[in-house]
């Protein structure tokens, strides 16, 4: 094989930065941090202990009464 170049390097211009005028960033408004997501075990889990106890409702609203408990205590 042959042996290979070692590659140059790339001269960069140089700025004086007394002479350009100072770039400003744009001012962004925050975003509002979202609300964590309750873990999927632990609502399911809820949800499994309130179909256990015979609360009425299907699977479905066991879930989304265990998510929003979960919410709630966050």
């Amino acid at each position: 094989m042959a042996q290979e170049k070692p590659r140059t390097t790339r001269a960069r211009k140089k700025v004086d930065d007394s002479k350009a005028p100072a770039a400003k960033k744009p001012v962004r408004a925050r975003k509002p941090k979202a609300e964590p997501e309750p873990v999927v075990d632990a609502v399911a889990q809820l949800a499994y202990l309130m179909w256990e106890r015979g609360e009425p409702g299907d699977e479905t609203e066991h879930w989304l009464r265990a998510e929003a408990e979960l919410r709630a205590a966050a």
